[in-house]
């Protein structure tokens, strides 16, 4: 399954979840929560949002995905949990954007 384009209301938390032969995506998502965890073979992930995430997590979202190098851009509006979003991605390169997304810093 090299490509996939989904739409709707789709609950998609978990969806891809270990599909390690996925390479690209463009897809409305509704829930980022472990949605491409273990996608090793991952490198692109573009038009996705739903404008925005509904839900408001996308803990783990990428989690694992090795060879992930772009991004494109994310409605980050509603969502509030980001935990490990990124953890083990250690080939980004491109991250498009995310409009929206808040940021709290306690630097005491």
């Amino acid at each position: 399954m090299p490509n996939v384009n989904i739409g709707g209301d789709t609950y998609t938390n978990n969806l891809f979840y270990g599909c390690d032969k996925l390479k690209t995506v463009g897809c409305k998502i509704y829930d980022f929560t472990r949605t491409f965890v273990y996608c090793t073979e991952l490198t692109e992930v573009r038009n996705i949002g739903y404008p925005s995430i509904y839900r408001s997590s996308a803990d783990f979202a990428f989690y694992g995905c090795t060879k992930l190098k772009t991004v494109g851009e994310i409605d980050m509006s509603h969502c509030t949990h980001t935990s490990c979003m990124f953890e083990g991605c250690t080939s980004l390169e491109n991250l498009e954007g995310f409009p929206g997304l808040k940021v709290s810093l306690n630097l005491s």
